[in-house]
């Protein structure tokens, strides 16, 4: 996901005063997962100041100058992506939401950019999936520059008035990309009340069930098994899972994974035959069936009844098949080996 050009110059939500601002970038219609657009704006005040500042370098002959918004240009450019993207509205997103669903279609973009072939060939950056990153290299560049410009400022300054002007500036160019603090805060305990009431719904009645050190797998898995809640209730348990959360790190653990834990988790067929596989050859301890989707319940707490369906025709497959036991905890099944049946043949389905 690489960077707007729109949200470099334009404030968002994140900032204390876009609410009054005439033009402002809006992440939540743009390209990405707004992520890649929230945090991307560098303050007009100091992009006036690096201007002046990379003005001073260079009549001066200041190569450190050069060099330092040489590199930021260029990362610049890398933040981009393989595309330049200037306002580029996104649309609603279609359901499910998968990580393709952020990335823009190549015909879509403003123009294809040169930089294309290092995203798609070069070591490094063909896996690369947050270009937009980049900016942070940018700002610290746009960053020192203002401080060259203001530095010269300050010193061409010989009265009071003027120095306090300078300071003024500065402090205004502090305040211009300062977040929005009340905003932010709301946000974080909100956030933090989730994770209490996850806690209490789903972590502690697991813990009641299956002790610490227990091996387990979370199925089914999330769509694109980035299954961020699964690694939050095994750290905090102290279990030990097969799922992973964060695209690179699912790619990998993927390559580690038995054959019947990828048929569980990735090949989809029979739930119950699949959970039977992982017990029956002692790969895990125990299979956990959450009612709710590792990914999306980070961001929604209760979960909906849509994310809880194909869960819950997982369970009801489980509950059907004598070979297992289930034990039911709220939003969560443990599914373990029937002792008495685990040699059975699965029963048939009445007629």
């Amino acid at each position: 996901m690489g960077a707007d050009l729109v949200t470099l110059v334009l404030p968002t939500n994140v900032q204390w005063w876009a609410g009054w601002a005439p033009l402002r970038a809006a992440p939540n219609l743009l390209w990405g997962d707004e992520s890649n657009s929230s945090f991307n704006y560098l303050g007009l005040l100091i992009l006036v100041l690096a201007v002046v500042g990379l003005l001073v370098g260079v009549r001066r002959g200041l190569h450190v100058v050069v060099q330092v918004a040489a590199v930021g240009l260029v990362a610049l450019v890398f933040s981009l992506g393989p595309s330049l993207k200037i306002n580029e509205i996104r649309g609603p997103l279609p359901s499910p939401v998968t990580y393709k669903s952020y990335l823009m279609e190549p015909d879509a973009a403003v123009i294809e950019l040169p930089t294309t072939w290092l995203y798609e060939n070069a070591p490094g950056f063909d896996m690369m999936r947050t270009p937009y990153r980049w900016v942070n290299v940018t700002r610290f560049g746009v960053l020192l520059l203002a401080a060259t410009g203001a530095r010269w400022l300050w010193r061409r300054s010989d009265r009071p008035t003027s120095r306090v002007a300078v300071v003024a500036v500065c402090a205004l160019a502090v305040l211009e990309v300062a977040p929005n603090v009340p905003a932010r805060l709301e946000k974080y305990t909100a956030s933090g009340a989730t994770i209490e009431s996850f806690t209490s719904d789903v972590v502690d009645p697991l813990g009641r069930v299956v002790p610490p050190g227990t091996r387990v797998v979370f199925a089914p898995a999330s769509t694109g098994r980035n299954d961020f809640l699964a690694a939050f209730v095994a750290s905090t348990l102290n279990l030990s899972a097969y799922n992973a959360a964060g695209d690179k790190v699912v790619r990998t653990a993927e390559q580690g994974w038995p054959d019947p834990v990828r048929r569980l988790l990735v090949d989809g067929g029979d739930f119950s035959d699949a959970a039977l596989d992982v017990l029956r050859e002692d790969l895990v301890d125990a299979v956990v069936i959450p009612l709710f989707d590792l990914r999306r319940s980070v961001a929604v707490w209760p979960p909906s009844q849509e994310q809880a369906h194909r869960r819950q025709v997982a369970l009801e497959d489980v509950l059907a098949d004598e070979r297992l036991d289930v034990t039911m905890e709220g939003h969560i099944a443990v599914v373990v080996l029937n002792v008495d049946r685990r040699g059975s043949p699965k029963p048939d389905p009445d007629p």
